[in-house]
């Protein structure tokens, strides 16, 4: 179980950020252009936002059963003390509640609004601080902390 919720969760990954890159652009497209809403973008903004909400349950899922999780609270005298443990333990895991947070939040936002532009515009820069906060906090091969492969 615990290597098909990895993998799963890896997977998801790649589309999320493929999703949010496309929902920027499109966005930022979108409150450009002006004009009208269009409801397809609405929709496909709605979806990126509800698969990061099955990424953070799969996550979060990982986070209690993974030996990462499990090793890095078991450290004596705390996890803040190393890199990797406090990575997994921590940021990894405060990192994207916070941009799934800012995810939801744009997109509740974004369908309060009546103006296009300001609509579009609201989804671009969640979306946009969500995904920086999403690359920093995504564990990278080059990152050092107990992965080895982009999959």
């Amino acid at each position: 179980m615990l290597i098909g919720l990895t993998h799963a969760h890896s997977l998801l990954r790649w589309i999320i950020l493929f999703m949010l890159v496309f929902s920027i652009v499109k966005a930022f497209q979108g409150k450009s252009k002006g004009g009208e809403y269009s409801l397809k973008d609405g929709k496909f903004f709605m979806l990126t936002m509800i698969i990061t909400h099955v990424q953070i349950l799969l996550g979060l899922g990982l986070y209690f059963v993974s030996s990462k999780v499990t090793a890095a609270m078991a450290i004596e005298g705390g996890m803040m003390k190393d890199s990797v443990s406090r990575f997994w333990g921590m940021e990894h895991v405060f990192g994207m509640i916070v941009a799934i947070v800012l995810i939801t939040i744009g997109y509740s936002k974004s369908k309060k609004i009546t103006d296009t532009a300001k609509r579009y515009g609201k989804v671009a820069w969640f979306y946009l601080i969500a995904l920086l906060i999403i690359f920093v906090s995504i564990p990278w091969p080059f990152r050092n902390v107990g992965i080895d492969s982009w999959f």
